[in-house]
């Protein structure tokens, strides 16, 4: 539903500034500011690959302190849309950033 997705997006932009992308020779880093990942109750992460569906990754949202290790083994070179959603108390969240993976 329409509704539904902008009341998600409204209610999620406060995090934007909250999650940085970092990249190392092995992995993509997805960040979190430390105060977020308490609130996390579920999540998963989404790389959705927009020139071929069928290299989309998905991933569950499993933190090491307060980051989530990608390997980049997983992956292909290009473009990418991390997709990011979330649930904490009940109610969904969801940031999208474009990642380039080398």
């Amino acid at each position: 539903d329409h509704t539904d997705k902008m009341n998600v997006d409204a209610r999620s932009t406060q995090f934007g500034d909250k999650i940085q992308i970092d990249y190392t020779n092995e992995y993509l880093l997805i960040r979190f500011e430390e105060s977020m990942v308490a609130s996390i109750d579920s999540g998963k992460v989404l790389l959705y690959r927009p020139s071929s569906s069928k290299q989309d990754a998905l991933f569950p949202m499993i933190f090491s302190e307060n980051v989530i290790k990608i390997p980049k083994e997983n992956l292909i070179s290009g473009r990418y849309i991390l997709k990011l959603s979330w649930y904490s108390e009940g109610l969904k969240y969801e940031i999208d950033r474009p990642v380039n993976i080398q």
